[in-house]
Parts: C-alpha cells; structure tokens; sequence
C-alpha cells in the first residue's frame, strides 16, 4: 500500500488592530514627508524660474550697455595737464614725525586745479633731513605722484567714477612704506595770541614712514569715503614751541 502523504498548512495570523493602525500611520507619515518634498521642490523651482528671469533681463541691459560703448567709446586723454604758473589754489602746513630733536619735519606744500582736484604735491625739507633716506623716499615719491595726478585729471570729465577709483590706488600704493621718517605726527597751528601750537595731526595720527603719512593725508582729504584710521593709542602730549 502507497503511504499518503500528509499536508501541512501553516495558518498566517490575522493582523492585530494595533498592527493596522501602525501601517495607516506609517503611511500617512510617508504621504506628508512626499508632499512636503513635492512642495519644497516647486518652491525651489519657481525661485531658479524667477532668478533665471532677473538674469536674462539684467544681462540684456548689459549687452545694451556693451553695444552703446563699442558704437560711442569713451575717450581718455593721454596727455599730461599741468598746472598754470599761477596756481588756482595752494595749500601748506609744517610738518613734524617722531621725537622733536631726532625726528622729521618739514614743509609740506599742495597746489591743484580750478575744479579744486589735486594736481602737485612737494616737500621742503630743512638742513637736518636733507640727504636722508626716509627724505629722499619721500620727495621721488611725491614728484612720481604729481606727474600722475597732472596725467590723470583730464580723467575726472570723462569719467568721474573712474578718476576716484584710480586716485585711490595711487594713493594706496604709497600707504604702508617703512623708513626711519615714521612715528607720532604733529602739524603746526597758530594760536589766537599769535603762538605756535604743535598739535597730533587730525587724519593720521602716527605713520610708518612720511609717504605712508602723505598717502593716508591725501587720502583722507581727496578720496571718498575717507579711510578709518585704526591708531588709538595714546598721543604724546601737546608740545608748544
């Protein structure tokens, strides 16, 4: 006789209600996290449109304003501006930088235009620093820098912007320089009573060297906005002579 075989059926359990319940919130739980990705993703989508957009529209003034300088080019004068015999206004203040007896003074001498842009700078110098390093630095620096300033001006009609931008970095360039001229600044005033008064120059109140002194100075008075000084130590006192 064939022995019969016996089935074995293995009965699944029927879910729990807490089973249920679990899935349906998984699910809801799914179905927010998937919306809120599809939401954000549109957001996203129509700030890239919108930015896209801005960008067309400003590169097309852009090529307006390229076509408009390759038809009408701006024309910069090459040539050097000097100033008249008779200045249209000058400007002078003696100078002192670091101990009285040991340090630097002199003349310092400002003339320019009509339109009040500077256009020369000089240095007088009395018999003690002549021949100094930190003199002679100081004086190339300021014959380069008025030859720059007479070629730059016709500039400042063609291209106002322009001309300050350049007139900055000149003037940057000098800013920074090292030599024996550096230390405390004093500029001198005339007191009511007809008496000098030695008194801490108002824009820069110490330099490394007198060209980095002349840099911040002019800076300060012909550039905008002018630099913010960041020495605020101590001053020495006021000297009267």
């Amino acid at each position: 006789m064939t022995a019969r075989r016996r089935r074995t059926v293995v009965k699944t359990p029927a879910p729990s209600v807490q089973s249920l319940q679990l899935a349906l919130e998984l699910e809801r739980a799914a179905r927010k996290t998937a919306e809120s990705y599809c939401r954000a993703r549109a957001a996203a989508i129509l700030e890239l449109e919108d930015a896209v957009a801005i960008f067309k529209s400003r590169a097309a003034g852009l090529e307006q304003e390229v076509q408009g300088l390759r038809s009408n080019p701006v024309q910069v004068p090459r040539q050097r501006e000097k100033l008249p015999a008779s200045r249209p206004w000058t400007e002078a203040w003696s100078l002192r930088i670091g101990d009285i007896v040991s340090g630097t003074s002199c003349v310092v001498h400002l003339s320019g235009f009509s339109d009040g842009r500077l256009g020369e700078v000089f240095l007088r110098f009395g018999k003690k620093e002549r021949g100094s390093h930190g003199a002679a630095m100081a004086d190339l620096a300021v014959t380069y820098l008025s030859i720059l300033l007479q070629y730059l001006h016709p500039l400042a009609d063609v291209d106002q912007r322009r001309y300050n931008e350049e007139l900055d970095a000149i003037l940057m360039k000098m800013i920074g320089a090292v030599d024996d001229s550096g230390g405390w600044t004093r500029s001198r005033a005339i007191c009511d009573d007809g008496s000098e008064k030695w008194s801490a120059d108002p824009d820069v109140h110490r330099c490394s060297s007198l060209r980095d002194y002349l840099g911040k100075k002019l800076r300060a008075r012909f550039c905008a906005p002018p630099p913010v000084l960041t020495e605020t130590a101590t001053n020495p006192e006021d000297i009267t002579s």
